[in-house]
């Protein structure tokens, strides 16, 4: 079931736990070639609060060392970007050896690295690429969602 928000926002309501578990974990979505996030509201959520910058999205770790396959060692190295929500089903199985991936939680304001460090067994550093599914349209200049920075019209009209 829909429930529409009067500042825009939709709301899901689903018949029972299990229906939205399945629905949250083959995200993402799009509509209308936009992004579409979904995620689980907290019980002191309010409209009015930053909640909407902390979104949901898949990231791939290419190519991770075996040595670190494994999925509280996943769950670490994903903490860099933002707060870890789960590994999909083939990571946690091992059962594809060329990414791992991640469902985290991030702040949409915030930029997101391109590369994390991962400590190996030896006690070294592995210098790790990271590769977002998806990523908010959401500008840190004017702190709203709709364009990115790199597009944003007021930063191009300030650089004139």
């Amino acid at each position: 079931m829909l429930d529409k928000h009067d500042k825009g926002w939709v709301i899901f309501k689903f018949k029972n736990e299990e229906a939205r578990s399945k629905v949250l974990m083959e995200d993402p979505y799009s509509l209308f070639a936009k992004s579409l996030y979904l995620k689980t509201l907290s019980e002191d959520f309010s409209f009015n609060s930053d909640e909407f910058l902390k979104v949901p999205i898949w990231l791939k770790f290419p190519y991770l060392p075996m040595q670190v396959w494994e999925e509280d060692i996943i769950s670490e190295i994903a903490s860099q970007v933002g707060t870890p929500l789960t590994t999909d089903r083939v990571t946690q199985e091992k059962a594809r050896s060329n990414f791992a991936r991640v469902l985290i939680e991030v702040d949409a304001s915030k930029v997101p690295p391109l590369r994390v460090k991962v400590k190996m067994p030896n006690q070294k550093f592995h210098n790790q690429k990271v590769i977002y599914e998806t990523f908010p349209n959401y500008c840190f200049h004017c702190k709203v969602y709709g364009h990115h920075a790199f597009t944003c019209k007021v930063i191009a009209d300030l650089e004139k």
